[in-house]
């Protein structure tokens, strides 16, 4: 008697000196942070040059249950069940044809529809104004080099983009979009603007008419406050190519616009085992939070609009969890790529 007692003590004494992995996975946020750690991990890893050890690592998440494939890796998943999922949803049949992704393919047509427009818009600024662009401040870039002209980074107006302009095109409502950006940076308490940003220039995104009519669209409902969320022209260089990545999260699907196309060799692009390249005119789907990467090979620049959108299987409740989760609410446009909230 005396020995069994004995016994059942000591196993009650060991359960509640779980190693620390265990224990998170027991915990009700096991998920979440435990794709944070093996991110994180995963990233220093490659950073030291380690392939090996980064490999082992995603292969350990997954014996584990953190992740259920070592392609699909975000550092923060959704908890509590799994979203539909693909690493180029525009070319799966399943996602094609699933009712929650309508409003998904009607922004798809109303991109390829306007997408002349929207190319003459860009060129026209490139061309005429030689704007300083964002570095990519992540390294993704290996060789060569990525830039972007941002519109919208962590679901937030970039002030020097949009300060001055009206909501609806007119300058006379500057008032209004003025009040936004300042409640926006008031919620934070503080403000985002750059140093150098001269308040009585025109706002830039004057000179992308049609191109800002999509993206007001958008910030309605389907990137409305989406943390981790972009909007910008990406900028590839010529003969530059950007390291095997996963993005932050599995919350948000990711829209490519084709708008400045190498010729030979073309540009492409790996997610998973799938290598694609883009088509002119042809709005590209990524789930980024797929292991992806890109070259352009070729003696010209590749330039996207990318726009980021909500999961559609994410409901009202589901988007507060997310926003929660990353402290949106006093958030800045300036982001790092952390699933770990606000850093």
């Amino acid at each position: 008697s005396h020995t069994h007692t004995h016994t059942h003590t000591h196993t009650d004494t060991r359960a509640h000196h779980k190693p620390p992995i265990v224990a998170a996975r027991d915990s009700g946020r096991a998920s979440v942070q435990l794709s944070s750690i093996f991110y994180r991990l995963g990233r220093a890893y490659r950073a030291m040059g380690d392939l090996d050890a980064e490999k082992e690592c995603y292969k350990s998440a997954v014996s584990q249950g953190v992740w259920t494939s070592t392609e699909q890796r975000p550092g923060y998943l959704f908890p509590g069940r799994a979203l539909p999922s693909s690493p180029f949803p525009h070319i799966n049949r399943t996602l094609k044809n699933d009712p929650k992704f309508h409003d998904v393919w009607r922004l798809v047509s109303m991109l390829e529809d306007s997408s002349e427009e929207i190319e003459e818009e860009f060129r026209r600024f490139y061309s005429s104004r030689h704007p300083s662009l964002h570095e990519d401040n992540e390294n993704i870039a290996d060789h060569g080099s990525w830039r972007q002209l941002i519109f919208a980074r962590n679901g937030r107006l970039l002030p020097q983009m949009w300060r001055g302009a009206g909501k609806d095109g007119s300058g006379d409502k500057s008032e209004r979009m003025n009040s936004v950006l300042a409640n926006e940076a008031e919620n934070r308490g503080g403000n985002d603007d750059d140093d150098n940003h001269d308040e009585k220039a025109p706002a830039l995104i004057e000179d992308f008419p049609i191109t800002r009519q999509i993206l007001m669209f958008m910030r309605k409902d389907l990137s409305s406050h989406l943390p981790k969320g972009s909007m910008e022209f990406s900028i590839l260089a010529s003969s530059s190519h950007l390291r095997p990545h996963c993005g932050p999260s599995n919350h948000r699907l990711r829209l490519h616009l084709p708008i400045i196309l190498p010729r030979k060799p073309v540009a492409r692009i790996r997610a998973g085992k799938l290598t694609l390249e883009w088509e002119k005119g042809k709005v590209l789907v990524l789930d980024d939070s797929y292991d992806h990467e890109v070259w352009n090979e070729s003696q010209e620049d590749r330039v996207v609009l990318l726009l980021d959108i909500w999961h559609p299987h994410l409901s009202p409740e589901d988007r507060e969890q997310v926003r929660s989760h990353f402290d949106f609410a006093t958030s800045s446009w300036r982001t790092s790529h952390s699933p770990w909230g606000r850093t």
